[in-house]
Formats: C-alpha cells, sequence, structure tokens
C-alpha cells in the first residue's frame, strides 16, 4: 500500500489497540505519520459494484481486457489465464475457461454468469480478472431471402 500524503510505498501500521476501540481500523505512515481509515468492506462492495457497472464496451473494444470488463451479452475470446490466481483459475480451466475458449457474458450483477457452450459458470469478479480477453466481433444475421416469385 502507499500512504496517501508522502507517496511512501510500504505496508501501513495499523493501530496498536487504542483505549477507544481495540480494533481500530487506522493505518499510520512509518516515515510522515499520516493517519488514515483502513476500506470498509461496505466501501469495497460499492466501489467494485461501481467498477462493474461503469465497464463500457467502448473501455474494451481497443485490445485485451479483463474478462470481468466485458459488458453483458457480448462474446470474448480467452487469451490468457493469470497463473497468480491462486488455484482459482485451475478449477475455471476445468469447467472450459481455457485459451482460445468463446464465451459469453450473461450477467454480471449480482454474480457474473459465463457461458461457454452449454455450460453456465458463476464467478466473482477477483477469479474473472486473472482471465485476459479479447472481444468477438458481433455476427450479422442473414439477410431475409424473398421466396416469392413475380
Amino acid at each position: 500500500m502507499s500512504c496517501g500524503l508522502c507517496g511512501f510505498e510500504t505496508a501501513l501500521e495499523t493501530c496498536r489497540g487504542c483505549a477507544v476501540n481495540a480494533s481500530c481500523a487506522v493505518l499510520r505512515c512509518p516515515r510522515c505519520g499520516y493517519a488514515t481509515v483502513a476500506e470498509s468492506s461496505v466501501v469495497r462492495f460499492v466501489r467494485r459494484w461501481w467498477e462493474r457497472l461503469s465497464a463500457t464496451p467502448e473501455a474494451v473494444a481497443s485490445g485485451p481486457a479483463p474478462l470481468s470488463a466485458i459488458p453483458t451479452g457480448r462474446e470474448a475470446r480467452i487469451l490468457a489465464l493469470d497463473p497468480s490466481a491462486n488455484g482459482r483459475l485451475d478449477r475455471l480451466a476445468a469447467l472450459g475457461l481455457v485459451p482460445g475458449t468463446v464465451v459469453r457474458v450473461v450477467q454480471r450483477s449480482p454474480a457474473y454468469v459465463i457461458a461457454v457452450d452449454e455450460t453456465l459458470i458463476a464467478a466473482d469478479d477477483l477469479s474473472l480478472a486473472g482471465i485476459t480477453v479479447e472481444l468477438v466481433p458481433p455476427v450479422a444475421p442473414p439477410a431475409p431471402v424473398c421466396r416469392h416469385s413475380g
């Protein structure tokens, strides 16, 4: 983490238990002494929810993006899996999420639902952030054929 005041990159020290509250969530920079409150689970939930809603097709149309940024209803081809996802991607790979597979985002909230062929997979945004994809251009429906003769 980095200090919001001086930018010092380190693990911020937690409060050592003040007289007010034993489970104090104050973080303090060891360099400048700046104190801030740790992000609560409610704030983290709202931030992630807002990030999901604010993802736009224009943001991912320019190139590779995480699967969690693909809008609902669009198809994407998996390019790579991040090996540092602590075993979550192994479980998703066993379900068919492997490089080269085309997937479709069915739902983004309250949980992501991804369609792989005829299989629907529910996953959280942390698991899908480790999957790099590219959008597949939408296929235009065939033009109607007129079968009337003159």
